[in-house]
């Protein structure tokens, strides 16, 4: 069983540190007459890491299926059923596509 947190700030201070040195590097190896274009730095808000879980330790399936909280405890034992937090809610479905509701739009003669 796996699940999502955010990081911590220190994980996400080393995070970043990263993300920079990537991009300096990427910079300094680029051709001077084109500059790679990097978006944005990564936020908080953005960033998730992967927790793994034993069998006695795991989340219900619901409580692993969102991200919790950078510092959310998880199950410290058997006998405790879920974590210590309110994970984030799931996102929202995205309607289903269908015949009814896919309006293509074809180049002029491909009808």
């Amino acid at each position: 069983m796996s699940w999502q947190r955010r990081l911590t700030d220190a994980e996400f201070a080393a995070h970043s540190a990263w993300e920079q040195d990537r991009r300096d590097r990427a910079a300094l190896l680029a051709d001077p007459q084109q500059p790679p274009a990097f978006g944005p730095m990564p936020q908080p808000e953005e960033c998730t890491t992967q927790v793994f879980a034993c069998a006695d330790h795991a989340l219900s399936l619901d409580a692993a299926a969102r991200i919790h909280r950078a510092t959310c405890t998880a199950p410290a034992a058997a006998d405790l059923p879920d974590c210590d937090c309110v994970p984030e809610p799931a996102p929202s479905a995205e309607p289903e596509t269908t015949a009814d509701n896919f309006a293509a739009v074809l180049p002029p003669g491909w009808n």
